[in-house]
């Protein structure tokens, strides 16, 4: 039972109506009407009673259940939102489907009018998301958005306009079923032009289009109830309540994401909403079946939405039978088979074996060529050599396989390339004198000034030496006070 918000307004429980109504309880009230509980006795069956109540123009006499205008100013108001009461009763009353609450009885009593209609054992939708907190999931907003298409079907081929559709006007019973209420507001369209009755008709923010906000009721149709229930599937689906046309005209994005916002809807059900929605009354669906047309044709969504209070990413929806996830290559491909990487294969193996040996070898090369190891030849600074630095290391000559004389071949004598030996460490600059005797016929060995311990160090530089690029060059040369002595190499770094 729903809580009452004003108990004078309302009947006391035990009142019998008609003589066979026995109010039981109070279930919902609205702006032009109270509805209760009540028990037929004559056949011991729960009915609802809709009673015509205008809030603020009515109220109820003291101590009694009569209904009296507030204002005299209003009675004439109230006299014709009381014809259109009893409308509503013939209406339903002639709508017998499965989906609308059907009305089997409609009388006068106290000072107003009264119908009954089945009870519906449940709640309406708009209670369900207030009570659970959290969107319906898609898969069940699309059952009760079918139903509400047969009922919406079977109530415009009447020429009936709903024009109050919403969550708090559809009843869902405990099996699932959805139930249309609530057709105060609704209109009849005339046999006569096909145009809508005149009286001023009463809407819900967010759920009404732009002509029934501006009362343009010669542009009212099955649009406009179409556009109503693309905002109840969105508040369903959502949570959230659904803008205003102007708050949609004002999101100029194409998928209106801003007005809109739809984080848990698939991308076809998005697509529904937007063309029902649609603030262009002649851009929205015109019927029932066009809508039908459109879901027909539309693929399935990849992924199932079900909300959950803990906002859990979305479970992807497997097939019965999932397909293989390699296709096999057409007739006109190769097959390319993929080495794992951490299973090289040999080939493989040996290429990169030999692309680091090519790696290394060419570093060696560059860094001789950039004389970065080897002996500097400048002297200057041998006297400056740390006593503790180890000596370089000494070259031996090779003797030439047949001796000459320096006589015979003193004119054609050319420098000599010795190849240096790579020293790790590098040594400062210094310049090495090689000497040979003529008792053993020989080439004498390389001496560091560091460990020469006798013997005199001879310094000669030539105007004629030629600089080769960094290498050492050994130019022959015979001392005047030796005309018969050996001869003394003199060995130079010349860069």
């Amino acid at each position: 039972m729903a809580e009452i918000s004003d108990p004078r307004a309302m009947l006391p429980v035990g009142t019998v109506l008609r003589g066979i109504y026995q109010i039981e309880g109070f279930l919902a009230s609205g702006g032009f009407g109270n509805t209760y509980l009540a028990r037929n006795t004559a056949f011991d069956e729960l009915v609802a009673i809709k009673e015509f109540y205008i809030r603020g123009v009515n109220h109820r006499e003291y101590q009694s259940s009569t209904v009296g205008v507030s204002n005299t100013l209003n009675q004439v108001f109230f006299e014709e939102q009381l014809k259109k009461f009893r409308k509503e009763a013939l209406r339903l009353h002639k709508l017998r489907h499965d989906n609308i609450v059907w009305v089997h009885d409609l009388f006068d009593e106290n000072g107003t009018a009264y119908y009954v209609m089945d009870y519906i054992d449940g709640e309406s939708l708009a209670q369900r998301l207030t009570r659970t907190n959290m969107p319906i999931g898609e898969r069940d907003a699309m059952n009760y958005f079918m139903q509400i298409l047969d009922a919406l079907e079977a109530v415009h081929a009447k020429g009936i306009w709903h024009l109050d559709l919403k969550p708090g006007n559809i009843m869902l019973d405990k099996n699932e079923t959805v139930k249309l209420i609530d057709f105060g507001a609704s209109k009849q369209q005339s046999g006569q032009d096909g145009g809508a009755t005149s009286t001023a008709v009463a809407y819900t923010n967010g759920f009404a289009p732009r002509e029934q906000m501006e009362q343009n009721i010669s542009k009212f149709g099955p649009w406009t109830d179409l556009y109503a229930l693309g905002a109840t599937l969105y508040n369903l689906l959502t949570t959230y309540g659904p803008p205003l046309p102007s708050d949609l005209d004002d999101d100029l994005s194409p998928d209106k994401s801003r007005a809109l916002p739809m984080p848990y809807v698939s991308l076809n059900v998005k697509r529904l909403i937007l063309w029902m929605m649609n603030t262009n009354r002649m851009e929205r669906p015109q019927s029932v079946a066009e809508v039908r047309n459109f879901l027909s044709h539309a693929p399935e969504p990849e992924t199932v939405i079900s909300p959950v209070k803990s906002q859990k990413p979305h479970q992807v929806k497997q097939p019965a039978n999932p397909a293989p996830s390699r296709k096999p290559a057409a007739k006109s491909q190769k097959a390319v088979e993929v080495t794992p990487l951490d299973a090289p294969t040999k080939k493989r193996g040996a290429a990169v074996y030999f692309v680091i040996a090519g790696i290394v070898a060419a570093l060696m090369v560059g860094l001789y060529a950039m004389g970065i190891f080897g002996v500097s030849d400048k002297s200057e600074n041998s006297d400056n050599l740390p006593k503790e630095a180890a000596a370089p290391p000494t070259e031996e000559i090779k003797e030439p396989a047949e001796q000459t004389t320096i006589s015979e071949k003193k004119d054609s004598l050319k420098p000599v390339e010795v190849e240096k030996k790579v020293v790790a460490k590098p040594k400062p600059k210094t310049t090495v004198t090689k000497k040979t005797t003529t008792k053993e016929d020989k080439i004498g060995t390389i001496e560091s000034p560091s460990t020469k311990k006798s013997g005199t160090e001879k310094k000669t530089t030539s105007n004629k030496d030629t600089k080769s690029n960094g290498r050492s060059v050994i130019h022959l040369e015979r001392p005047p006070s030796k005309p018969n002595g050996g001869d003394v190499f003199h060995l130079e770094d010349e860069k």
